[in-house]
């Protein structure tokens, strides 16, 4: 079935595509790693969705069901993600 998108683990995907290791997202996302790790195996806790959103630009819904489609989009949230990134402090 080539071409149709696969469900894979967006945390996977992230570290892939933003280049991180499990240590250095949960740094990223103020979490321990153990919850990056849960993450992984079991998908991110409901409650924890909107933070993961909002710390690395991710749309919420993609933590909810991620697939190779998607791959795309996601580097479209990095490449926003590393242009906040590099943002002086003042917005002016």
């Amino acid at each position: 079935a080539q071409g149709l998108p696969v469900e894979i683990g967006i945390f996977d995907a992230i570290e892939q595509v933003y280049g991180y290791s499990q240590r250095e997202l949960a740094q990223i996302l103020g979490v321990s790693s153990d919850v990056v790790g849960y993450a992984k195996a079991h998908g991110a806790v409901a409650r924890r969705i909107p933070h993961f959103s909002r710390c690395l630009h991710i749309p919420e819904e993609l933590f909810r069901h991620f697939t190779t489609a998607d791959l795309p989009l996601l580097e479209q949230c990095r490449d926003a993600y590393e242009t906040q990134l590099k943002k002086p402090e003042s917005s002016e």
